[in-house]
């Protein structure tokens, strides 16, 4: 499986957790929040059903698989579901460094 919009894994994690033989690559624009995922979800990579790049989905045809998951990769590059949340998250409306920001104040 490919998860191109990562975040903070809300919809692949789950995937992961009811089926032990799903391989998913996640990758995402927002490298800050990949690596707060790679200490949050060791267990899936030291397993290495999961795989996160930081990148844009648009690169997916350039990625090498067998280093993203850091093992022989014995099918072809190929992924049977891909999965795109074309919204946006909350940690970018979190904090104005991340993405986008707003006031939360009446003007006087």
């Amino acid at each position: 499986m490919f998860d191109g919009t990562f975040g903070g894994g809300n919809h692949s994690i789950p995937v992961l957790e009811q089926n032990r033989s799903v391989r998913i690559l996640g990758t995402d624009l927002d490298g800050s929040t990949l690596k707060q995922c790679e200490l949050e979800y060791q267990k899936y990579i030291k397993r290495k059903s999961l795989a996160l790049v930081p990148t844009n989905f648009v690169n997916i045809g350039g990625l090498d698989l067998k280093k993203a998951f850091n093992r022989k990769i014995t099918t072809k590059s190929k992924f049977d579901i891909g999965l795109l949340d074309l919204g946006f998250s909350s940690y970018q409306l979190e904090d104005a460094e991340r993405g986008f920001s707003y006031l939360n104040s009446v003007p006087t």
